[in-house]
């Protein structure tokens, strides 16, 4: 199938124009759709009828069955399924998160290698026996995945920090952006490489985010109040212009964020871009793509930086994992351009 992301806009017209042939032939067959075919019969219809007249959806151990149960899933369903293994209900279930994934939704963004060089949380029960955790190790292992064993308790708490309160303020400050910008919308203009950098997970899906934090709630409600305890002191600080304390706050982050590694990925999906400070004349961007295309390196995005104000080059390319971006970074390189990252 023609990747439409990687041609021209002459190769898309040209598509375009084959495939509306291709539906005037169809269209000349009289073709009729016959949407009876996978039509239930009158049994199956019966056998589902009583659902809908359902009005108690719990089970016998007081479980909402709509939304799979707990975190452990239904306990009827463990009781089931530890009879088929021969093993206790409590047995059954060893609880897993690998902490990759993408802003990005659908088959179009999913990829082979997601997991790899993720780290894989394994939370193991009380229950949960050596062996039981070291069959989820191997499977995170033969993905290329990093498995870590933790309980649960402290995974729920590492990642409403790191994961599930960052998807919250990048949100709400899109959303302090778009509420606080004037007519000509100046802010969203000139909104940076910084600015988008942040916010980038702003762009994720809001229907599984809600379900995360409808989920984790406790933990995240507990670290939204510190983080705003934190807020409330810069703003304090800032009130009285307390330069050295403001010093002392980038200094100590920056500090400690350069001590995150670089090689492991967590819950949040990397970026993989830099920026090429290039000269704006005809040419000069097909001559990079086509320097790129001929080694082989995809470019999942590449446009016009108009805002700068970090240092960053004129033009931002994004590609779809790390061994793309660490080949064209240094092809590009060996070729005297000037990038930054």
């Amino acid at each position: 199938m023609a990747n439409y992301f990687e041609m021209t806009r002459d190769e898309l017209a040209a598509e375009k124009a084959a495939l509306e042939e291709e539906y005037k032939k169809f269209q000349a067959m009289g073709l009729k759709l016959n949407m009876a075919r996978g039509k239930p019969g009158p049994h199956q219809m019966d056998l589902a009828m009583g659902l809908l007249q359902m009005t108690d959806y719990t089970t016998d151990a007081g479980t909402d069955a709509r939304n799979y149960g707990d975190l452990e899933g239904l306990h009827e369903a463990r009781e089931l399924f530890a009879d088929v293994m021969g093993v206790k209900p409590e047995e059954v279930f060893v609880g897993g998160h690998p902490m990759a994934g993408s802003e990005k939704t659908g088959y179009d963004n999913s990829t082979d290698h997601l997991l790899e060089n993720a780290y894989y949380m394994i939370t193991p029960t009380e229950k949960s026996t050596p062996e039981q955790i070291g069959r989820i190790r191997r499977v995170a292992l033969s993905i290329g995945a990093i498995p870590m064993v933790t309980d649960y308790r402290q995974h729920d708490f590492s990642v409403a920090a790191v994961s599930h309160l960052p998807h919250l303020v990048a949100s709400s400050l899109v959303n302090l952006v778009r509420d606080n910008d004037n007519e000509e919308e100046l802010m969203r203009t000139i909104a940076a490489g910084g600015f988008k950098d942040i916010t980038r997970i702003a762009s994720s899906s809001p229907v599984m985010w809600e379900q995360i934090c409808m989920t984790n709630t406790e933990n995240i409600k507990v670290l939204l109040r510190r983080y705003i305890q934190s807020l409330e002191t810069i703003y304090e600080e800032l009130d009285r212009r307390d330069g050295s304390s403001i010093h002392r706050l980038f200094e100590e982050s920056g500090a400690y964020r350069n001590t995150f590694s670089s090689h492991s990925r967590g819950p949040v999906a990397p970026d993989y871009s830099f920026t090429v400070d290039i000269v704006d004349e005809p040419g000069s961007i097909s001559t990079l793509a086509v320097l790129l295309a001929s080694k082989g390196i995809n470019i999942k995005n590449i446009g016009i930086n108009h805002s700068r104000e970090e240092g960053e080059g004129a033009l931002r390319i994004s590609f779809y994992n790390q061994d793309s971006e660490t080949r064209a970074y240094d092809l590009l390189k060996k070729y005297n351009y000037t990038l930054i990252k």
